[in-house]
């Protein structure tokens, strides 16, 4: 963290003399992994937008999603790499609940389906056209 503390003060510096804001200015990654956010600590940060930086490394734009915060870093490709594994990792998390809630939604839906049949609520004839 402190020596993107230090990058960024070396940016603003940069602006504050004029001379702009420059490519080799951004973030380099923090220390962490890139999915957590350098702001909040979070695991929620997602890649906005990725493109070649130079033949070994990556400009990444990062958003959290817990904390909105969005930062642009520049990484090796192993690092890159890294980001894409845990993406993919996360998103398995994801899709496995999303279908273990879907399940659950399923069984309370047939659960109370059978009961309203069991006790004569519904019949054949409510599936009449």
């Amino acid at each position: 963290m402190a020596a993107n503390v230090l990058l960024v003060a070396r940016a603003v510096l940069g602006l504050l003399a004029g001379r702009g804001w420059k490519p080799r200015d951004r973030l380099l990654a923090p220390l962490g992994a890139l999915v957590d956010c350098a702001w909040c600590g979070s695991d929620f940060v997602c890649p906005i937008c990725w493109e070649p930086a130079d033949d070994g490394h990556w400009s990444i734009r990062l958003r959290c999603g817990a904390c909105e915060v969005w930062r642009d870093v520049v990484v090796p490709d192993e690092e890159a790499h890294k980001l894409d594994r845990a993406l993919a990792a996360q998103s398995t998390v994801i899709e496995h609940a999303a279908a273990r809630l879907d399940r659950e939604r399923m069984v309370i839906e047939l659960d109370t389906f059978v009961a309203a049949l069991e006790c004569d609520v519904i019949d054949s004839s409510w599936f009449v056209r």
